[in-house]
Parts: structure tokens; C-alpha cells; sequence
């Protein structure tokens, strides 16, 4: 992959903290992990070879500098390669994903055939730049034929009919089959990108209907985010590749949880239900991928220049937000996304008339928990781009009031 020039200097830092984002930037950093994952494959595959993993590390070099990144940086492959890294093999519904990835990058897809063993669910499973929805539906032994024009995902024990694809995304319709997004694609049913944190929340497989409704009120969050926000949008493709649907257990709340994780960039975890069973509005969906995308994008310029300095008794601050006490890197995390999340809503509501009374009281109560939070922090504790961040965010905050 080309070199990739860091944002170190003064100009591109400062665009990055900026509120209205700076695509460029997050590209840079994004492309700089790719790199690393690249580099860590080449080492795998000469310390622990595998026939996957040679055709995998074959087809990258088959591929243009674009494709290769948008294999490298999608979130399947972080798993994968934590999975070879641990000595483990990956399993099926993360390995097929990688490999058709990788096929449908290459410029010249060989014939090759794998085999798992185990039951592979095909609730949500990527096949290359499609992917297969056949809710309830398992697959024995799964068998996978890689060819210069198709994908064949079967299993040698007979029962359901063989799935095949083009390699390339074709307009031929086809049963159970969606054409994958850039950003937001919601992957509700795929195991490996489920809520398994033992969170108080569970993850949500959205029935036909369901599904139907979400789509819709996701695609006015997109027109929203295009129109207040348009940068983060184009961003998104590097830090919110995949929205994975949840709610809480919790049965009496009206809360809408939302999170991500460093342990698996580019998926963001999205309450999209309500205690009664209603779905999330525009506005709300909007404020969850906005706050989630922030957070990722924070993620990646910690992996390129570290924020906080590690200390073996880190002090604890008061988290207005939580209503609990937090590290320095909560915080941080905290007043940087809240600032920009305060900034996206006053622009909403001076773009927007019917958002203008919901943003004005959004910013009034980020406002004072913003005061609150900035005043205490130690910057000790940071580092020269962790003060620089927090610089950033108080001078949104002093534009702001």
C-alpha cells in the first residue's frame, strides 16, 4: 500500500478537532491502519502459514490501493486477524466474509474451494458485495467455491439449495440477497457483531417489517446527517461501516442505548427500540450514530497519536453524563463528542424549523454538563494532541455560549 502521510502538522490537526470534520483526515488514519493490518498478514503468513490465509495475502496484491484499504479496514478483518494473532482458526461466518472480500477485490479471482465444519447461520452473512438474509436458516459443513465470476456458498450434505452470486455487484435481483452499503449498513443477525458484552442490552433481528420501517427513518437520518453534518457522513464509511441493532432488557426504561468498542472499529451498537416496543425517531438515530461516529473517530487518532498518558493511579472525574466517576480517557472521550454533538444541533436548528425548539434545549443541557466536565480535568494527564483535542472541544464549547 503508498505511504500515508500522518496529520501531525498543525494544519491537519487542527481541521481534524474542527466540528465540521475533515474527511482527509480520518482517511489518513484509516489508511494507516490498514497498513499495519497488512503488514501483520505478510508476518502471519510467513510465521504460521495457511492455505486461507495465502489466498488471502495473493488476492490484496491482485487489487487496486483502494480496494485493498476497503478490505483491510472493514470490521471482519480486525476479527480475523485478532483471531490468527491468538492462534486460533477464525470461524466460518467470519472467514467467508473476509475471503469473498478479497475475491471480489482481486483483479484476478483464481478457482479455489474452502470447507468448515459446524453450522453456519444465514441470518446475515456477507458474500462479497452482497449479502444473504435468510432468517432461521443454518447451513452444515458449509463449502465455499471461489471462481473468476461467482460465489458458491453450499454444504456437501444435501438439505438447502446452493447460494450463488455474481463476485461483482450485478442489478440482477436476487432471492434473500441485499446489496451492501458503505456506511450504516445495519447487520442485525450476523453472531460475530452482536451485543455480546453482557451490557444489560440484547441485540434486535429485525422482522421484514421491522426492517421496512428502520430502513425508512434510517435514510431521513442519512438525508439529516447529509444536511447539517455532511463531512461525518463521508466519514462514516471508515468509522461506522456497520450499525448493529439493540435495546436494553430493561423493560421500564425509555432509554435508547448506544456504544462502540477500539475491540471492533467500524461497528457502531444502536438502541433502536423503546420499552413499548416503538421504534427510534430520526432525531434520536441521528444523535446515536452522530455520538458513535465521534467516538470512533477519536479511536483512530488515539492509535496514531496517544491522548492520555498512562499512569498506575489515574485520577477519577465526576462524569456529569453518567452520573458516576470516569478516567481521563472517558472524559476526554466525553467532552470531545458532546461539543461537536452541541455544534451538530444548534446547526440543525437553525437549518431545520421543526428541530429548532429539540436542538435549542439539546445545547442548553450539553452547555452546562459540557461547564461542568471541563472544569475539572487535569491535563497532566494528557498528552500534547490529548490538550490539543481538548483545546478544540472548549473553544466549541466558548462558540457555543
Amino acid at each position: 500500500m503508498p505511504a500515508v502521510k500522518p496529520i501531525h502538522d498543525d494544519a491537519h490537526f487542527v481541521r481534524f478537532c474542527a466540528p465540521q470534520g475533515y474527511p482527509d483526515a480520518i482517511r489518513r488514519l484509516a489508511w494507516r491502519r490498514s497498513t499495519l493490518r497488512l503488514q501483520i498478514l505478510l508476518r502471519l503468513g510467513q510465521e504460521r502459514s495457511s492455505e486461507e490465509l495465502l489466498y488471502i495475502i495473493d488476492h490484496l496484491g491482485h487489487a487496486t490501493d483502494s480496494a485493498r484499504h476497503r478490505v483491510l479496514a472493514s470490521p471482519e478483518m480486525a476479527l480475523y486477524i485478532s483471531a490468527r494473532l491468538n492462534e486460533s482458526i477464525p470461524d466460518a461466518d467470519i472467514a467467508i466474509p473476509v475471503l469473498t472480500r478479497v475475491a471480489a477485490a482481486s483483479s484476478a479471482p483464481e478457482y479455489k474451494r474452502f470447507s468448515w465444519t459446524g453450522m453456519l447461520p444465514l441470518d446475515y452473512l456477507p458474500l462479497g458485495e452482497r449479502a444473504i438474509r435468510a432468517s432461521g436458516v443454518m447451513l452444515s459443513d458449509p463449502e465455499l467455491v471461489l471462481a473468476n465470476d461467482r460465489i458458491r456458498l453450499s454444504s456437501p450434505n444435501g438439505g438447502r439449495a446452493a447460494i450463488e452470486v455474481p463476485i461483482k455487484t450485478s442489478k440482477r435481483p436476487l432471492e434473500n440477497c441485499v446489496v451492501r452499503a458503505d456506511r450504516l449498513e445495519p447487520v442485525d443477525g450476523w453472531r460475530p457483531f452482536s451485543d455480546l458484552f453482557n451490557d444489560g442490552n440484547v441485540s434486535v433481528n429485525l422482522d421484514q417489517s421491522l426492517r421496512g420501517e428502520f430502513l425508512t427513518v434510517l435514510a431521513e437520518t442519512v438525508e439529516l446527517i447529509k444536511l447539517v453534518m455532511p463531512a461525518a457522513l463521508e466519514e462514516m464509511a471508515e468509522t461506522a461501516q456497520y450499525l448493529s441493532p439493540i435495546r436494553s432488557k430493561d423493560t421500564e426504561t425509555d432509554a435508547l442505548p448506544s456504544f462502540s468498542s477500539p475491540t471492533v472499529p467500524g461497528v457502531i451498537f444502536v438502541g433502536i427500540e423503546r420499552s413499548d416496543g416503538s421504534l427510534i425517531d430520526v432525531r434520536h438515530l441521528a444523535e446515536s450514530c452522530v455520538h458513535e461516529h465521534l467516538h470512533n473517530r477519536l479511536y483512530l487518532l488515539d492509535e496514531a497519536l496517544p491522548l492520555t498518558v498512562k499512569t498506575a493511579n489515574p485520577r477519577l472525574y465526576f462524569s456529569p453524563w453518567k452520573q458516576t466517576t470516569r478516567t481521563i480517557e472517558g472524559m476526554l472521550h466525553a467532552v470531545y463528542v458532546f461539543s461537536h454533538l452541541a455544534w451538530f444541533w444548534r446547526n440543525a436548528g437553525e437549518k431545520i424549523d421543526y428541530l429548532t425548539q429539540f436542538a435549542a434545549d439539546n445545547v442548553a443541557e450539553q452547555v452546562e454538563h459540557l461547564k461542568t466536565a471541563t472544569a475539572e480535568i487535569d491535563t497532566d494527564e494528557l498528552t500534547p494532541a490529548g490538550c490539543r483535542v481538548l483545546s478544540a472541544s472548549t473553544e466549541i464549547l466558548a462558540s457555543l455560549t
